[in-house]
């Protein structure tokens, strides 16, 4: 199994251990992802088929941590991917907008040749959903998900 691939100036590969405590810092300093800390693997966990975390970095280090995990109850057809974002100040805005451009078309091809239909994500971060609209072509759809929903989460998709 593959565990890294270069994608125009950054590098994609799985999560380990050794990623932990920067993922746990992050999500401390998120208030929107803080309960993700209290789950030590959350940001690392790897099951195949089902579950897989990784980091996105480039020559200054990690940008984003993102999770894909296959939703099952669309046939294994669409999957939800979940993004931790360095603290505010940690990363600059373009780096992150440049990672998140080239990460996702990569990520697009990938899960379309794995026969994923459609990726979704929920979301309360007002940057990453215009950016989301704006760049990467999702659309907001009703969030089903009531626990999420409670919360004040949008879901947002995209067919592949």
């Amino acid at each position: 199994m593959t565990t890294s691939f270069q994608i125009e100036g950054f590098t994609l590969r799985l999560a380990t251990t050794a990623d932990a405590a920067l993922a746990r810092a992050w999500c401390d300093a998120d208030r929107e992802h803080a309960w993700e800390a209290g789950q030590e693997n959350y940001w690392i966990e790897q099951k195949p088929g089902r579950v897989e975390c990784s980091v996105l970095e480039d020559a200054m280090g990690p940008v984003f941590f993102f999770k894909i995990q296959r939703d099952y109850r669309s046939a294994g057809l669409a999957v939800e991917v979940s993004i931790q974002f360095a603290p505010d100040g940690g990363c600059a805005r373009l780096r992150t907008m440049q990672a998140l451009s080239k990460g996702f078309a990569w990520l697009e091809k990938r899960l379309g040749e794995g026969g994923v239909n459609a990726v979704y994500f929920n979301s309360k971060n007002r940057r990453l959903i215009q950016f989301a609209l704006l760049r990467l072509g999702f659309k907001e759809v009703a969030n089903e998900y009531e626990p999420s929903r409670v919360l004040g989460f949008r879901r947002f998709m995209r067919a592949l």
